[in-house]
């Protein structure tokens, strides 16, 4: 059995036959997150009709405290990441929190998501520091499969780092990585959030790109 089709089994399984807020539960009363930049999500929602719930993919997401925050203001937050060390640490609140919405994975290679037997779109799909750790070949089939899952003018928003240091394998000017996600059907719009970036601690050192699937 492929990896795809390992992968559609794992995520079907945690999806199928779920009720909605069970899925997609509300947040409890005391959790603390680690990444709070309300700033950031205000604006981001702000794009989109006031009474749309938003699909919402973290590629990379960590500790998972952002997807916490965007489920806490009822919105449908989704995390991944490529290791499993989020999975058992007591520090990392979305994956305890939510486990039925964070996945490990490897998003270079196919994916798809499934709730109640329909595929799932996302509208906005966006990483913080995660794709300067990709290299080159994994970063063009990354942005793949990314549009693969995006919706029709959904957004892709992406903080990356141009920062030399270990662990990074692709540090790139912005006009070239403007390009590469044009070359996958994406086309740049102008930044609605000005100064404001994903993580703001590292917002000095990394591009900010904010795309809209053609």
């Amino acid at each position: 059995m492929n990896d795809i089709v390992l992968l559609k089994t794992l995520i079907s399984n945690s999806l199928y036959n779920t009720p909605q807020y069970k899925f997609f539960p509300p947040p409890p009363n005391n959790i603390i997150t680690i990444i709070k930049n309300k700033p950031f999500l205000e604006i981001l929602y702000s794009l989109f009709p006031v009474d749309k719930r938003l699909t919402i993919l973290d590629l990379g997401c960590g500790n998972g405290g952002l997807i916490c925050d965007i489920i806490k203001d009822r919105h449908i937050g989704i995390g991944v990441d490529i290791t499993r060390e989020y999975t058992t640490s007591i520090k990392q609140v979305g994956w305890n929190w939510y486990p039925n919405n964070f996945f490990v994975m490897d998003i270079s290679q196919a994916y798809e998501f499934y709730y109640r037997m329909e595929r799932v779109y996302f509208d906005v799909i966006l990483s913080s520091e995660m794709f300067e750790h990709l290299k080159e070949e994994e970063v063009n089939r990354t942005i793949y499969y990314m549009s693969r899952n995006l919706s029709n003018n959904g957004l892709a928003i992406h903080q990356i780092s141009f920062l030399p240091m270990h662990g990074h394998r692709t540090i790139q000017n912005k006009h070239w990585w403007i390009n590469k996600f044009k070359q996958y059907g994406f086309e740049e719009f102008i930044n609605p959030f000005g100064k404001i970036c994903i993580r703001e601690d590292c917002k000095d050192i990394s591009h900010m790109l904010c795309f809209r699937r053609k």
